[in-house]
């Protein structure tokens, strides 16, 4: 599908039926922030993200693969996955949060495109993705992702080095108190020569 030639999908097809779904950009923001939230059981999050889309989800319950599967299509704006293309994928640092960077995104649609989102009352998904994967580096947002995403190397100055790691520190996206309990139990069975199995 071409966003400049064709009409912007609000349903989608699952079982052969076409159900109309929420288009809206919150939406979509929501599913993201559902399904990197550690908090949650696999179960409850798929549930949560059926009932994002389809409210009336008894209407499914014997197409949910399905279903998931359309919602998924629709989130990433219908293009593969380099997953689906057999393209090697590596970890990324997570470099952006839609709940802990909501003021700097705010503020960069405002700055760029002069949209204020708060008064959106209903910006498609597609646009909404294509306008925040074009962000000029020029928005302090897109610079705080460059600084995430920043590499220190051993070529880089002692003062490149300083600024990069201050940086890093200061746009850290923060550790959930669940993740970070974790992370303060793997140190003391660490420092105190514990077995690590038991936390893994």
């Amino acid at each position: 599908m071409n966003i400049l030639l064709d009409q912007l999908p609000t349903a989608v097809e699952v079982g052969g039926k076409m159900y109309d779904i929420p288009t809206d950009f919150r939406t979509a923001i929501r599913l993201e922030m559902l399904m990197t939230d550690i908090q949650l059981e696999d179960t409850e999050k798929l549930l949560q993200i059926l009932l994002l889309f389809f409210p009336d989800i008894a209407l499914l319950s014997d197409k949910v693969e399905q279903a998931m599967i359309a919602i998924m299509d629709f989130y990433r704006c219908g293009k593969e996955t380099a997953a689906q293309k057999n393209i090697g994928v590596n970890k990324r640092t997570q470099i952006y949060s839609f709940e802990h960077d909501a003021p700097y995104i705010y503020a960069a649609f405002l700055e760029q495109y002069g949209v204020d989102l708060t008064q959106e009352p209903s910006l498609h998904w597609w646009r909404f993705k294509a306008m925040f994967d074009s962000l000029s580096e020029k928005t302090q947002f897109v610079k705080i992702m460059g600084y995430r995403s920043m590499v220190i190397t051993n070529d880089m100055s002692p003062q490149q080095k300083e600024f990069y790691r201050r940086m890093q520190k200061l746009y850290a996206i923060p550790v959930s108190k669940t993740e970070q309990e974790k992370i303060n139990e793997l140190e003391q069975v660490l420092l105190n020569g514990g077995d690590i199995s038991k936390l893994l």
